[in-house]
């Protein structure tokens, strides 16, 4: 049987590059589907479109929120290569682009070169011993996430200068992670800047990246997110996903706008 995840980004071949899609609530950070999950479904209708399987690396620009129910997605292919396909793809609802991907795809399994890191997975207790994040948004209802004690004092009341979160992600139902759903929990984590704010403030996303590095094996994905500059509202969002074997899998840049209560006054 098919995981929500696979349900719920499942396109349909409409012809001349059009693809029709069902974007569910399940996904839902309170009434707006999570960005990462609209991307995902982008993504599927690439990969359907497209001679190369994987998403070496994939960006969203969001421009109107988007809402549970139908949309479509135009794409494009803007070249394609003996290894490398690079597409565009448009996210429409009641008329109006509410999303643009670009992206360029590969095959991961064929790709050859240079290993070389300076950096390992981060170090965080097992997931056990992590603080599940009892947040009442639907998106948590599937996805668990568990944060490393040591980054969950926000959730206390405690605030911190250190925009830092790490813990450990995966399905609900159970699913294995797989190449698309590392897009998603490239943005399944709150914003690091709660752990200076609280859950005070409203985050969305202007644009975010996610670059795909290998293809996960099963087990939950071991996962950092960083903010280190806010400048007039804008911050960025840098994020790693890890498996259990230590490797690296995903990288993500995200640009979102901070907005305090005190802002909307």
């Amino acid at each position: 049987m098919s995981s929500n995840f696979d349900r719920d980004t499942a396109v349909t071949d409409l012809g001349d590059g059009r693809y029709g899609a069902g974007i569910s609530d399940r996904w839902n950070i309170q009434d707006v589907p999570n960005g990462g999950y609209l991307m995902a479904v982008a993504a599927r209708a690439l990969r359907e479109r497209l001679p190369h399987p994987d998403p070496f690396t994939i960006t969203g620009h969001f421009f109107n929120p988007i809402a549970p129910g139908s949309v479509e997605i135009e794409t494009d292919i803007l070249k394609s290569g003996k290894t490398l396909s690079y597409a565009e793809a448009r996210v429409r609802q009641a008329d109006a682009e509410r999303l643009r991907i670009t992206a360029a795809y590969g095959d991961l399994d064929a790709r050859r070169g240079l290993d070389h890191g300076t950096e390992g997975p981060p170090s965080i207790p097992a997931i056990e011993d992590c603080v599940p994040a009892k947040i009442p948004l639907r998106f948590f209802e599937s996805v668990d996430v568990a944060f490393n004690p040591d980054t969950a004092d926000w959730l206390r009341g405690e605030n911190s200068e250190a925009c830092e979160l790490s813990g450990w992600a995966r399905f609900a139902d159970g699913r294995e992670p797989d190449i698309l759903s590392l897009i998603l929990f490239a943005d399944g984590f709150p914003p690091p800047i709660f752990r200076k704010t609280g859950p005070v403030a409203w985050v969305p996303t202007v644009e975010l990246t996610v670059q795909i590095r290998a293809r996960p094996c099963p087990g939950p994905l071991r996962c950092r997110f960083r903010t280190r500059f806010v400048t007039g509202g804008f911050a960025e969002e840098d994020g790693e996903i890890w498996d259990t074997e230590g490797r690296l899998v995903a990288l993500s840049r995200q640009l979102e706008t901070i907005r305090l209560p005190s802002d909307r006054r």
